[in-house]
């Protein structure tokens, strides 16, 4: 009885720790932010190796989206939006800004030439 009501309590923590695990691992993302996580990633990884690409809450419209590459020594930068909020037409579900030189560059290098990258701001100044 004892070993049957310990399991039971076992499996009710296992079930509590998953739900809020996927509740605060981003259970309230955007499907834009994960598809431009990925697809941002794989595009990037061609030309800097592998790497991962994490994006946090910035302001009420964007998005700030980091991609590490090369231990962490290589960061691009990006502001990132739902395709609805972007300044020009994109076929993708987001529209993503450069906020940093090697994000920049990147929209002009390999696979990341295919990606929604807008570098008006950074290249202006």
């Amino acid at each position: 009885m004892k070993k049957r009501i310990f399991l039971i309590a076992g499996v009710a923590v296992l079930a509590a720790t998953t739900a809020y695990g996927s509740l605060s691992a981003g259970g309230s993302r955007p499907d834009f932010v994960t598809a431009a996580e990925n697809k941002t990633n794989n595009f990037l990884q061609y030309s800097y190796g592998k790497g991962k690409c994490k994006a946090a809450p910035g302001t009420a419209l964007s998005w700030d989206m980091e991609c590490k590459y090369d231990g962490g020594k290589k960061v691009v930068k990006f502001a990132l939006y739902s395709a609805e909020h972007a300044t020009k037409k994109s076929v993708d579900t987001f529209y993503l800004v450069a906020k940093n030189q090697a994000a920049v560059d990147s929209a002009s290098t390999g696979m990341g030439q295919y990606l929604p990258i807008s570098t008006q701001d950074l290249s202006s100044s």
